[in-house]
């Protein structure tokens, strides 16, 4: 159900505490942040990021991506991809200091 709550269709606030969520759980616990370390899930938190005005959003979907590249490290090839390392480099000097 969390999953499916940061596609695009959904309500704008539950997709922001469905990406709160993966962040916290993410970053708290290996073995249940690891069920979410997908492609699938990357992908949708991709979108938010590359798609959302809020930063606050933007940022929390940052955050959930790096959490979930620290779980699952195949997936940082096709993330960095996704993010080009121009706007990778740019996020690093110029994103708030979460990112």
């Amino acid at each position: 159900m969390l999953i499916h709550c940061l596609q695009s269709g959904e309500d704008e606030t539950v997709r922001f505490y469905a990406c709160k969520t993966l962040e916290n759980i993410t970053a708290q616990s290996i073995s249940a942040g690891y069920q979410f370390a997908t492609l699938k899930v990357a992908t949708l938190l991709l979108n938010i990021y590359h798609t959302q005005t809020n930063e606050i959003f933007k940022t929390s979907a940052a955050v959930s991506i790096s959490h979930i590249c620290k779980l699952n490290t195949t997936l940082f090839p096709t993330i960095f991809e996704s993010i080009s390392a121009k706007n990778f480099s740019l996020a690093l000097a110029d994103a708030p200091s979460r990112i």
